[in-house]
C-alpha cells in the first residue's frame, strides 16, 4: 500500500530551488521495497512524462529517490519544472517478496499546482482622484492564472503632518495594516474582488485617503506591484453669493437687468485639507 503525503491533492506550490515528493508503503507481509512513481505535466492538450532526467510524451515510470523502512521520498528541481502548470504524481509499490516482488495498480493520481509566478490586483473603484460624498465599498479585480487566487489584501491610509494612519476594519492606527478582502469571486482566472468594512473610515471632509491593494495566489506568491488610487472625502458645501441685482433691488425700464452676477467658491474645511472644487452654479428665479 503506497500513499502519498505530499503535495496534497489541488495544493498549489512555489518549490524554491527544489520540491520533495513524500510518502509511506507499507505490505503486511513481506515488506514494502520499492515506490514507483509516475510524474505527468499537462502543457494544454499535450501531456509530458517524466523519464528521470527531462521530459517526454512517451509513458515513463521511475523510482522513488530513497525508501527508508516505511516512509519513501523523492526529490525534484525547479529548473525542470514550469510555472503555472498543472502536474498528476501516480505512484504503486513493490514488496519483498522473492524471486520477484509483487507490484500494486498505479494509483489514480494526485493533482497540484506548480506556480511562482505572481499574482495580480486592480482596484476598478473607487477611480483614482475622484471626489466623492460617499463610499461603501472598493472593488477591483485580481488573477492568480492557474494556480488560483488565494486573497486580496487592501491597505487605507492617510498622512497628517508626516504621520501615516492605517485602516484596521473599524478603526485607525499608526502600525502597518492589512486587511482582506470581503468577497471573491473566482479561485482561478480573473475575478472580482469586494472590500465593504469601510464604516466610519471616512471622518474627515476635505481629507485625501489612499488605497493600495496586492493579491497573494494559493502558492504564496504576493504581487509585487501594487494597485494605487486616492480619493478625496468631501461633505463641505460649497458657498455662493448673489451680487447683482442686490437684495430687494427694483429692476425696470430705467433700471434693467441684463445679467444676473456673483462669487462662489468650494470651501476648504481646515489646515492640512481639501476642496473638490467648483462643478456649477445653479440658480432659482
Amino acid at each position: 500500500n503506497v500513499v502519498l503525503t505530499y503535495p496534497a491533492a489541488e495544493q498549489a506550490i512555489n518549490p524554491g530551488t527544489s520540491m520533495n515528493f513524500t510518502g509511506t508503503i507499507t505490505d503486511n507481509l513481506a515488506g514494502g521495497t520499492t515506490t514507483e512513481l509516475q510524474l505527468t505535466r499537462i502543457d494544454g492538450t499535450t501531456t509530458w512524462f517524466w523519464t528521470g532526467a527531462d521530459w517526454s510524451t512517451n509513458t515513463y515510470t521511475f523510482n522513488a529517490d530513497e525508501v527508508a523502512g516505511t516512509n519513501w521520498s523523492h526529490t525534484f528541481y525547479r529548473n525542470k519544472l514550469s510555472t503555472d502548470q498543472l502536474y498528476v504524481m501516480k505512484f504503486r509499490g513493490y514488496d519483498a517478496a522473492l524471486p520477484t516482488g509483487n507490484f500494486g495498480v498505479l494509483s489514480s493520481g494526485t493533482s497540484f499546482y506548480i506556480d511562482w509566478s505572481v499574482p495580480a490586483a486592480i482596484i476598478n473603484y473607487p477611480a483614482n482622484n475622484a471626489n466623492l460624498t460617499a463610499l461603501s465599498q472598493i472593488t477591483g479585480t485580481a488573477n492568480g492564472d492557474l494556480g488560483g487566487m488565494d486573497k486580496v489584501e487592501l491597505q487605507l491610509t492617510y498622512v497628517v503632518t508626516n504621520t501615516t494612519y492605517y485602516w484596521t476594519g473599524s478603526s485607525w492606527t499608526v502600525n502597518t495594516t492589512w486587511v482582506n478582502n470581503n468577497t471573491l469571486s473566482v479561485t482561478y482566472g480573473t475575478g472580482t474582488w469586494t472590500y465593504t468594512n469601510v464604516t466610519g473610515a471616512w471622518d474627515t471632509s476635505g481629507r485625501t485617503y489612499n488605497f493600495y491593494a496586492r493579491a497573494r495566489d494559493r502558492a504564496a506568491n504576493y504581487a509585487t506591484v501594487y494597485s494605487t488610487i486616492s480619493f478625496l472625502y468631501d461633505i463641505t458645501p460649497a458657498t455662493s453669493v448673489v451680487l447683482d441685482p442686490a437684495n430687494n433691488e427694483f429692476c425696470g425700464p430705467n433700471n434693467t437687468l441684463s445679467i444676473i452676477s456673483g462669487t462662489a467658491a468650494d470651501v476648504v474645511p481646515g489646515a492640512g485639507l481639501s476642496a473638490s472644487g467648483l462643478n456649477k452654479i445653479e440658480l432659482r428665479v
